[in-house]
């Protein structure tokens, strides 16, 4: 098997399991280390016999050429010596070579006479790499310098590696058993190695999968050794105890959340209140019975689905998209806090039905205050819409019946007053004031619910032009003199910047800074401050006013903006009030296209704020 591929045999996950793998790991490193050592012993064994051959034959050419040279000196041949260079079994040719080449007597006569071409003359013995004329095997020159009365001859003897080769292959026969041997001695300790090592991880792999297949955690891994695989068999074990406990509490808890979830839907089911949850992404993922009857939906229909699709909101007259510009479940996310649904607001029924609805939404925060959805509740207001547009039209009545004949006590008193002049006792006179006083309160009080009832059924006219908004609240301010000097109080006015004229009903807006002021003066205790404050804010001008009043009980503050409405604290100071200043003040804001809202604490003090555009959409009169 190719290296890249064992690599990748050995990476995949296949049917062959780590015992496998294991095994065939150890045979074939077993394997590759005999094989080295097999080559490097052989290696070696025949360097050996090929330098003890080489050393023989140096020592015979040594010994012939003294008896070649001894001969040549007698005037004798030495037949005798060629004689044992023939019969030696490992020469194949000898040769003896002139100076220049020309090969004097050799072991083939037809050689003599002839010139070799690659002569080395030499004074010393030297070995070459050559090849044998008459077999052309390979084999090794020995070369030694043969003196010849006083010039150097040469005798070449050529030697055969035929017993090397003999000896190399009969090392090889003798290896290759030694090899089996081996191949069968690493089969077995691969076999041994991967059972010791491997078995335990094999069973410890086999219980851990039992275990997460049935979820038993009874199932122990035996423990059968000391050593490190032992350690783990027990840190697995200690770990199954402990996810048993685990295990055990998380079956517990998802009980009592099943309990729980069931109470909570049987909860929400019984709310006479529609109610919806979104998750993070604004999916619903919460739809009970109430929200399927005032909506039309199915849950089925609604459920992950994102919550502007289904709940369409808009204003009654459908000009104003409450999804798109004033989502609660949008400003849900971006404050944290509970958003109120404002109070003209539609739901469209899958119907295509205007539906009107009212309530809130708020947040859902996990135990670190991180939010994770939005719920909102709400109800169909239809018939308390109608009672509302019955009770204002009932009002807008019973204040135009009632005008004239309080206008005609007006101007009989101030008539009666006129005439009478000063033959009225004090006393009398006193009385007659006080009568003109609550004649006024009730023009007021009748000058306020018409303004609402207008307000409320769109009919009161606004009539926008060029203010400048510093002169006004200083006019207010100064109209109040009086009335706060009497309580001992000093009023502030600091502007930040400068402020342009902004397109407005300057009556209106005047009406407004009094409700303020007067609701200021009247509910802070005497010798205190009142600052008002106006700045620029991006393109609004902000107007505040802070007192250091008795302040709006916390669980009454999301209902000073209603009709009617007196804290119960306001007794205290004042007895005297109608409820519906701030509900006017508000809607007056909001139809300039502006934003009110207040801070209190009870007992330090209110703060409210109201904002105006800088530049009006279109320029408009309001019916």
């Amino acid at each position: 098997m190719p290296k890249i591929k064992l690599f990748e045999f050995l990476k995949k996950e296949s049917k062959f399991g780590l015992f496998t793998k294991f095994s065939l790991i150890i045979s074939i490193f077993v394997l590759s280390v005999l094989v080295i050592i097999l080559r490097i012993n052989l290696e070696f064994y025949r360097k050996q016999l090929e330098d003890l051959l080489l050393q023989e034959n140096k020592v015979l050419a040594s010994y012939l050429v003294r008896e070649i040279s001894t001969g040549f000196s007698s005037g004798q041949t030495p037949w005798l010596s060629f004689q044992e260079l023939i019969a030696s079994k490992n020469i194949l040719f000898w040769s003896i070579v002139k100076p220049d080449g020309t090969i004097f007597m050799s072991s083939e006569k037809e050689n003599w006479g002839k010139k070799i071409q690659a002569h080395f003359p030499t004074r010393e013995t030297i070995i070459k790499d050559s090849v044998s004329p008459l077999t052309h095997e390979r084999i090794k020159l020995i070369i030694s310098p043969l003196k010849i009365d006083s010039d150097y001859w040469s005798l070449y003897l050529g030697t055969s590696l035929t017993p090397i080769l003999e000896a190399e292959d009969y090392l090889f026969k003798q290896f290759k058993y030694v090899y089996i041997f081996g191949v069968f001695f690493s089969l077995v300790l691969s076999f041994f190695l991967s059972f010791f090592f491997i078995r335990p991880i094999v069973t410890l792999t086999q219980t851990v999968k039992e275990l997460t297949q049935s979820l038993d955690f009874t199932k122990k891994v035996k423990v059968t050794s000391k050593d490190e695989i032992g350690t783990l068999a027990q840190s697995f074990n200690q770990l199954f105890d402990k996810l048993k406990e685990s295990f055990e509490k998380l079956t517990l808890a998802k009980r009592r959340a099943e309990n729980l979830s069931e109470r909570f839907k049987l909860l929400l089911e019984s709310i006479g209140d529609g109610v919806y949850v979104v998750d993070r992404e604004k999916k619903l993922i919460l739809f009970n019975r109430a929200a399927e009857q005032i909506s039309g939906w199915w849950t089925k229909e609604v459920l992950r689905k994102p919550c502007w699709e289904v709940f369409k909101m808009t204003n009654s007259q459908g000009t104003f998209s409450v999804c798109e510009k004033a989502c609660p479940v949008e400003e849900v996310f971006r404050t944290k806090k509970v958003v109120p649904l404002g109070n003209d607001v539609c739901l469209t029924h899958k119907t295509g039905k205007k539906i009107p609805v009212a309530d809130s939404a708020a947040p859902l925060l996990d135990s670190r205050g991180n939010l994770w959805g939005a719920i909102v509740v709400f109800r169909d207001v239809s018939k308390a819409k109608e009672v509302e547009k019955m009770k204002t039209e009932f009002i807008s009545l019973a204040s135009h019946q009632l005008r004239t004949p309080i206008t005609i006590i007006k101007w009989a008193i101030e008539l009666l007053s006129a005439s009478l002049g000063g033959r009225l006792e004090k006393s009398e006179a006193q009385r007659l004031k006080e009568i003109n006083q609550g004649v006024e309160r009730m023009v007021s009080l009748i000058d306020e619910l018409l303004d609402i009832s207008r307000l409320e059924e769109g009919r009161l006219v606004f009539k926008f032009t060029p203010l400048d908004l510093e002169k006004e609240i200083q006019s207010v301010i100064s109209e109040y003199k009086n009335l706060a000097e009497a309580k001992k109080m000093k009023v502030s006015f600091l502007k930040e910047g400068i402020i342009p004229k902004i397109m407005v009903d300057s009556l209106k807006i005047r009406q407004v800074i009094s409700i303020l002021l007067d609701n200021a003066i009247k509910y802070s205790l005497p010798s205190r401050e009142i600052k008002i404050k106006l700045s620029l804010k991006e393109k609004e001008v902000l107007f505040q006013i802070e007192d250091q009043g008795i302040g709006i009980p916390l669980h009454q503050q999301h209902l000073i903006f209603t009709k009617f409405f007196r804290a119960e604290n306001i007794s205290v100071v004042d007895t005297e009030g109608t409820g519906l200043g701030l509900y006017l003040a508000k809607g007056i804001i909001e139809a300039h296209g502006g934003r009110m809202w207040f801070k209190s604490d009870e007992g330090k003090g209110t703060t409210f704020y109201f904002t105006l555009p800088l530049k009006r959409e279109r320029e408009r009169e309001r019916v």
